[in-house]
């Protein structure tokens, strides 16, 4: 089953795709953009907790931190590693009170289960990083897997694995955080090894293009369209069953 989060229209230009994704959660509540209280993630993390499947998407780049509902409930079910496919290192320092887009990460570590983290296509590196945290840049990334996987196996401690895939790390463009260097082929042969050779238990993909106005340009329409076969291949790929009617959950 595909799940995805509906707010700000964000897939209202892909309609093969919510033909696809027949979970559709739609919080009545605010404060998920950008940053969130701890309560309100204890609000999304009742929601999604109706979300069966394990394949997820959530809109923008800017709701990436709401990954970790998703994966701390696999995460409870037993030991996995964190693969994060990201061209930013979400571990930076959030404002007292706050998990951030750009913070979720450092939470992640915090989680029982998580017994690695591994960044793929990060672009950066600030000068302090937890060092739980592994970083592989584009090139490593890409040279590593195609020359000698084993590499990539010796870092992963567990069968079971957990993937979060923000779409700025893939040469799309289009979307709110950036254009990465990674090669859409390339992310999808990775994919492919990685479901032959690993338990997936989850995934969640986010980094989705929104129009700058109500209507998008021909331009944009262009980018929504490329991000939409994206996602389809992701859902044919990962999921392996779908139901055969639309499911709505609107949060209180």
């Amino acid at each position: 089953m595909v799940g995805y989060l509906d707010l700000e229209g964000t897939y209202a230009w892909q309609p093969q795709f919510q033909k696809l994704a027949f979970f559709r959660l739609v919080p009545s509540f605010s404060g998920l953009k950008y940053l969130s209280t701890p309560f309100t993630l204890r609000r999304w993390e009742k929601l999604v907790r109706s979300f069966p499947g394990k394949l997820f998407f959530l809109g923008e780049g800017s709701y990436h931190h709401l990954s970790l509902s998703l994966l701390a409930r696999r995460a409870g079910e037993g030991p996995l590693c964190l693969l994060v496919c990201d061209r930013h290192l979400d571990s930076f320092p959030a404002p007292e009170g706050y998990i951030t887009c750009g913070s979720w990460l450092n939470s992640a570590l915090r989680l029982p289960g998580v017994r690695k983290v591994i960044v793929l296509g990060c672009e950066e590196e600030p000068p302090e990083k937890p060092k739980t945290i592994v970083l592989l840049s584009p090139a490593a990334w890409q040279y590593w897997f195609r020359h000698d996987p084993r590499l990539i196996t010796a870092l992963i401690p567990t069968t079971r694995v957990y993937l979060s895939l923000d779409k700025d790390v893939l040469e799309l463009g289009g979307g709110s955080w950036g254009k990465g260097k990674v090669p859409v082929s390339f992310f999808f042969s990775f994919l492919h090894w990685l479901l032959r050779r690993y338990q997936l238990v989850g995934m969640d993909v986010c980094g989705e293009p929104v129009p700058r106005h109500p209507w998008p340009t021909f331009t944009e329409k262009e980018v929504i369209a490329e991000h939409e076969r994206v996602n389809l291949a992701l859902c044919h790929l990962v999921a392996r069953s779908l139901p055969s009617r639309k499911h709505r959950v609107r949060a209180s």
